[in-house]
């Protein structure tokens, strides 16, 4: 009973670490979030040239401004 209630847990608790928001809530908001390409590319360069895998949870995002 103990490891279905630890697993449960720690379950809840990541779910908790993986909810990302793609935009501001506010309407009157002048920023979004996009998901950063160059960092992307960048570590996984990085990680190629080590013989190493990435494996992405949440994509790195970066915030922007939006133009009207």
């Amino acid at each position: 009973m103990r490891p279905i209630c630890f697993t449960l847990g720690a379950s809840l608790l990541l779910c908790g670490c993986s909810a990302m928001p793609t935009h501001s809530t506010n309407d009157q908001s002048r920023y979004t979030y996009q998901v950063d390409h160059e960092k992307i590319e960048l570590i996984e360069n990085y990680a190629k040239r080590r013989t190493m895998s990435v494996h992405w949870i949440n994509y790195p995002t970066r915030k922007v401004q939006i133009i009207q």
